[in-house]
């Protein structure tokens, strides 16, 4: 009877050591997208600046976890690559850019800029309307987004070369357009940034 009692105990023993905590799915699309809080990255600029980005986490639902990256040079926010970032088990998803305390661009319901995972050749495309802040004057313009994925390539990352996708963004407002490319791997995100003036941002390790 006691060794019938110590073999379940240590079969029990031994199942229960066998099982993992299940991860939740908005956390493994948090960290595809390479979204942490209190997350620092580090650049430097083709221009000779240096541009630091910080992530922070504001908002958390069972169907969307949602982000700010702050682009900083200097002390200064870098307007065109501070972005409120969506993160839903289908994929990441504009819902502002900009602070939103000078300046916001904020479309009438999240853009959407990768799916989950990301795909060679993915295309998203847009027409939406966005409420422009400059200052305290708003007002409501239509702009086109898309957002293409190059097909997988070995790209350079701090820790050496891994597959990853140029991220073409493309934004038309009238007759104006900018267009970015941006940098992504997975389970690393967004490393890499060439904006429509041609400056281009390389990641470095943040000295701080």
């Amino acid at each position: 009877m006691v060794k019938t009692i110590l073999s379940f105990c240590c079969l029990s023993l031994l199942f229960a050591c066998g099982q993992e905590e299940e991860v939740p799915p908005l956390q493994l699309a948090a960290d595809y997208f390479g979204l942490a809080d209190g997350d620092r990255k580090c650049f430097s600029r083709s221009d000779g600046a240096d541009e630091a980005w910080t992530v922070t986490k504001y908002t958390e639902t069972d169907t969307v976890w949602q982000y700010q990256v702050q682009a900083e040079n200097n002390g200064f926010v870098v307007q065109d690559r501070t972005l409120s970032l969506d993160v839903t088990e289908e994929g990441l998803f504009l819902s502002s850019w900009m602070d939103c305390k000078n300046a916001c661009m904020t479309p009438n319901s999240p853009l959407k800029m990768l799916s989950n995972p990301v795909y060679d050749r993915d295309r998203f495309e847009v027409e939406a309307t966005i409420e422009q802040l400059s200052g305290v004057l708003t007002e409501e313009v239509t702009e086109t987004h898309v957002f293409f994925a190059s097909e997988e390539k070995p790209i350079n990352t701090l820790e050496g070369l891994k597959d990853g996708h140029d991220i073409q963004w493309t934004r038309t407002q009238g007759d104006d357009v900018w267009s970015h490319t941006l940098v992504f791997v997975g389970d690393e995100g967004f490393i890499g940034w060439t904006d429509s003036n041609g400056i281009k941002l390389a990641q470095v390790e943040c000295s701080e």
